[in-house]
């Protein structure tokens, strides 16, 4: 069983990686959010639900996309010691997602420490 999840956890990780720097798009890519949810949703299903219930809720407070992603990655990792507290491999795994997905909003974090994030607009036509 360890090896068949250990197999999991490393193509969940490349599912993310190949979503953010693909190689068809000259390693150009999203942030990794969407890949991140369903690979999360596949490791850990239900915390994985509640917690985009909670950053859905956040984006709609904010209007700022970026802090929901943010807040979701460090509750996933969070969560992942809560599902399983005896998997080391799923703890690692987690944690190398949310670094990923942080590393991948670095250019957010840095306008959303300068106070200039774009914000949703919801305009009616």
């Amino acid at each position: 069983m360890v090896a068949r999840e250990s197999g999991l956890y490393v193509a969940a990780i490349f599912v993310i990686v190949g979503h953010n720097w693909s190689v068809y798009l000259k390693f150009k890519g999203g942030k990794g959010i969407a890949a991140t949810t369903g690979v999360l949703l596949v490791i850990m299903p239900i915390p994985t639900i509640i917690i985009f219930g909670v950053c859905v809720l956040i984006v709609y407070l904010t209007r700022i996309m970026s802090i929901g992603s943010i807040i979701g990655l460090a509750a996933s990792a969070a969560a992942a010691f809560f599902v399983r507290p005896d998997d080391l491999f799923m703890h690692v795994t987690v944690i190398a997602i949310a670094v990923l997905g942080v590393f991948s909003h670095r250019e957010n974090i840095k306008r959303l420490a300068h106070g200039n994030e774009n914000k949703l607009s919801v305009s009616k036509k």
